[in-house]
């Protein structure tokens, strides 16, 4: 069950115990006796109404939490998909460049050491792309916990950059 099904369900459940205990109490202080039946069958009746407008309030703010949760889940997809882009777009690059140097350098000795060399720029951009992946990952969880941040914002969220 998704955190926002089981969040809007665990309000649902404290909210109708609330609702239960206030009635067990009410019973107990004689809030339901014989001399008040009239008078007690309509605050029941108001009760059940209230109780009926809670219900479709919480399954209002339910259908739209989830509408939300669905709309970050495919902004989530989106950035994983151009965060894979990128990075194969990058891979192609420096396949190219890897070919580019073979067909310079024979296999010699000296494009062993051109390859050991650029070993640690491979290394370093190959990092710096999954570094930016977990970025845009970030701001956009940072950007749906924060409510002050409509989540399918175009702009960049002006939150922390992890």
């Amino acid at each position: 069950m998704p955190f926002a099904e089981q969040f809007l369900f665990l309000g649902l459940m404290s909210s109708q115990a609330f609702i239960l205990r206030g009635e067990s109490l009410s019973r107990a202080s004689g809030g339901l006796g014989r001399s008040q039946g009239e008078t007690s069958a309509k605050s029941l009746e108001e009760r059940m109404e209230r109780m009926r407008e809670e219900m479709d309030d919480l399954k209002a703010a339910k259908k739209e939490a989830m509408a939300k949760y669905q709309k970050a889940e495919k902004e989530v997809k989106r950035l994983q998909r151009e965060a894979q882009a990128l990075q194969e777009e990058h891979a192609e690059e420096l396949r190219a460049q890897a070919d580019q140097v073979r067909k310079e350098f024979p296999e010699t000795e000296e494009r062993k050491n051109l390859l050991e060399a650029c070993w640690p720029a491979v290394w370093q951009s190959t990092r710096s792309l999954m570094l930016m992946r977990r970025r845009l990952l970030w701001s956009l969880v940072l950007s749906f916990a924060s409510p002050s941040r409509p989540v399918g914002n175009s702009s960049w969220p002006r939150g922390i950059l992890l």
